[in-house]
């Protein structure tokens, strides 16, 4: 049956889809224990006019995915969370349980304002790296088109005390973020 969906085309490059593929979530948790199901949610594409549905099909270029991953024991779930902050393909993983709604000690926490509309975590992580040990960021986008907002929080897993060093290198990235 030639030229068939299921059918893998010779010629095609595998090296460009494996770099936009995720693939390997299954490869590192399942290595921790059996896993249920995955499910890919907030895929922002690159080219906006992109239904979100279409990028995960087509594994189009995403700037940004969220996976759920539902593991068939409770005790996988206690061994992923030791997973989180881990490097995978360029991006930090941020390993969390499913909860309705998280409070967070106040004192390990930041919040960032005036943020570009287009930052991505990997920037905030880069600059803030130095500050302590990153539990997890967000930035806060809009749920329709995934655009940030121009806000979101950084939380360390320590508490912190931040100098006046700190917030002058706060305002230093938020005007780098804006040019």
């Amino acid at each position: 049956m030639e030229g068939t969906m299921t059918e893998r085309k010779d010629d095609r490059d595998d090296s460009s889809e494996d770099e936009r593929t995720i693939f390997n979530l299954k490869q590192l948790f399942g290595k921790i224990g059996k896993i249920e199901c995955i499910r890919l949610r907030s895929c922002i594409p690159v080219n906006p006019k992109l239904p979100q549905r279409l990028v995960i099909i087509k594994k189009a270029e995403s700037t940004h995915v969220n996976a759920y991953i539902r593991f068939v024991s409770k005790e996988s779930v206690d061994k992923a969370l030791e997973l989180n902050g881990t490097q995978m393909q360029e991006h930090h993983l941020f390993v969390d349980r499913c909860i309705k709604r998280r409070q967070y000690d106040k004192k390990r926490a930041v919040f960032l304002g005036n943020l570009a509309f287009d930052i991505g975590e990997e920037e905030i992580y880069a600059h803030f790296t130095d500050c302590g040990e990153i539990d997890r960021i967000r930035v806060v986008r809009d749920r329709h088109n995934y655009i940030g907002k121009g806000f979101g929080f950084v939380v360390f897993k320590a508490r912190i005390i931040f100098s006046w060093f700190s917030i002058e290198a706060e305002r230093q990235f938020i005007e780098k973020s804006k040019n």
